[in-house]
């Protein structure tokens, strides 16, 4: 801010203070006062500026409020659910290892198998296949396929 109001006062435009400084100052922000040096409504122009600015610093603290919630509930209830199920599944196997021992097989390959379709999911073609060039007889295009069918 101090090199800006010293280029202010060495006789630099305010967009051109600004534009100095491309983190602090958007590309937007510099035209819009730019606009307002050029059409001598810059004090407009700042307030409208400054109304924008705390609409943002208002939305962003809705949404981090609004994203509180799901955070807390994921942390509070379904880690400490997974956890649980999880120690009563282990010991489900060790106290009786001959009777879990199948049920343990089963929801492992379950598991597994669905482990293996989400992976092998996210690999591959996702284009669709291109189509194959038959003429339309609704459409009266026939020159591009020789006159025929």
């Amino acid at each position: 801010m101090k090199t800006i109001s010293v280029s202010s006062f060495q006789g630099a435009s305010l967009s051109g203070a600004m534009d100095k400084h491309p983190k602090a100052f958007g590309d937007l922000y510099v035209a819009m006062v730019k606009a307002g040096e050029t059409g001598g409504v810059l004090d407009n122009v700042l307030l409208r500026l400054a109304d924008n600015i705390e609409k943002e610093v208002e939305l962003r603290r809705k949404v981090k409020s609004a994203m509180t919630y799901p955070v807390v509930v994921v942390l509070l209830v379904n880690v400490p659910a997974k956890v649980v199920l999880g120690v009563w599944f282990v010991l489900q196997f060790f106290t009786n290892p001959n009777e879990g021992v199948a049920w343990v097989a089963h929801v492992g390959g379950f598991a597994f198998g669905v482990l293996v379709g989400l992976l092998l999911r996210g690999f591959g073609d996702r284009t669709p296949p291109a189509p194959v060039p038959y003429p339309d007889p609704w459409s009266g295009d026939y020159r591009r396929f020789g006159g025929r069918y």
